[in-house]
């Protein structure tokens, strides 16, 4: 996926591997920011099994993240907040604290003043294969994507490094 915004660095680094995955949400995004340089301004969020997001849904939750990068930005959609979302360095803290089968957006709740994007796309979650036969037939893609939809089947998050430049 190709990400458009000249004002974020999401060059590749280096992949990082969670085996205790099944000890929850919360293990994972905390690996995930573990992991990110001492330098990192904040850390794009993103869960893999909602396939349907585009790199203009990422480029719209950047652009609004950087009107105020002190503040998270969150999609929204179906009534709620979520993922994909941006956390600044200063919420690590915060989600270091989290716990078991949940994920950041408790904390995401709580922060007086989030950034909140529309984003349709986060609603299609795809947990079983039949969530994945669903997508497959309600988006007009290629079967080539179907094809990546189910190679990527079943990694819990992605957490990526964002920089100001």
């Amino acid at each position: 996926m190709l990400f458009r915004s000249a004002a974020i660095d999401l060059a590749p680094r280096h992949v990082v591997t969670h085996e205790s995955w099944t000890l929850g949400l919360a293990e994972s995004l905390k690996h995930g920011l573990r992991s990110l340089p001492a330098d990192a301004d904040a850390a794009l969020v993103m869960l893999v099994d909602q396939p349907a997001i585009t790199d203009d849904d990422l480029h719209n939750l950047a652009v609004a993240w950087l009107v105020d990068p002190t503040k998270p930005a969150a999609a929204e959609y179906a009534g709620d907040i979520g993922a994909p979302c941006i956390l600044p360095r200063p919420l690590f803290g915060a989600a270091m604290q989290l716990t078991g089968d949940r994920g950041a957006k408790a904390l995401l709740r709580a922060v007086d003043g989030l950034t909140r994007v529309p984003m349709d796309s986060a609603a299609y979650d795809v947990d079983t294969p039949d969530d994945l036969a669903r997508l497959a037939r309600t988006l007009t893609r290629s079967e080539e994507h179907t094809s990546e939809l189910q190679s990527r089947f079943g990694i819990s998050y992605a957490v990526f490094c964002l920089k100001k430049k």
